[in-house]
Formats: C-alpha cells, sequence, structure tokens
C-alpha cells in the first residue's frame, strides 16, 4: 500500500469508530432509560418485602420486556463492531509504521550505495 494512502484509511476508520462510538451511547441511554422504568415500577410496588424480592421482579422485568432484550442485543452487536474497528484501525496503524520503516531502509541503502 502506497504512504500516502495510510493517513485517509486510518482517518475513515477513526470516523467509523466514532460513529459506532455514538451509537452504542444513544443505545446505552435507551438501556438506561428501561432501567429506570423498571426500577421505578420496583419502587412502588408495596407487596415486595426485600432486595431479594426486588432483584427478582427486577429480573423477570426485565427478561419478559422484548424492547429491552433487543437493544441488549443490539449493544452487544454495536459493541463487537466496535471492537472490529478498532482492531482494524489497529493494524492499519501498525502496517503503517511497518511501511514508514520500510521505506527508510530503502532509502538508508539508496544512501548507502551512493556513498561508496
Amino acid at each position: 500500500m502506497n504512504l500516502q494512502i495510510f493517513p485517509v484509511t486510518i482517518a475513515d476508520l477513526e470516523r467509523r469508530l466514532l460513529k459506532q462510538n455514538q451509537a452504542i451511547r444513544e443505545l446505552k441511554e435507551e438501556i438506561e432509560g428501561c432501567d429506570f422504568g423498571f426500577d421505578a415500577e420496583i419502587a412502588f410496588d408495596e407487596t415486595l418485602k426485600n432486595d431479594l424480592q426486588r432483584k427478582v421482579r427486577r429480573r423477570e422485568l426485565a427478561a419478559s420486556n422484548q424492547d429491552y432484550q433487543t437493544l441488549l442485543l443490539k449493544f452487544q452487536k454495536a459493541t463487537a463492531v466496535a471492537r472490529l474497528i478498532e482492531i482494524d484501525l489497529d493494524l492499519t496503524k501498525n502496517q503503517f509504521a511497518v511501511a514508514k520503516l520500510e521505506a527508510r531502509e530503502r532509502i538508508a541503502s539508496v544512501e548507502e550505495a551512493v556513498a561508496c
């Protein structure tokens, strides 16, 4: 790959990662909104007498709410996509570093040949 292409490729990957992280933040906010709703419902349920009952009820609410489960799945997938983008970004940065070293080596070889 041409050295001039690396900065553009790196910037594109960083933009993709930024967008993905924004999507993750939005999903997290939606999940937190659902969590708040569950907590509010539990707080006003006078039949729940102790923490264990409240924890069990919260898990029941979360497990039975299909929208919540869908959000959790989307969050997991979005997080995995972000990690893959990070891996690609790291790989591209490392390839760029290697390409720069190889270019320096070629320059040094040419300078050495000219000096002899």
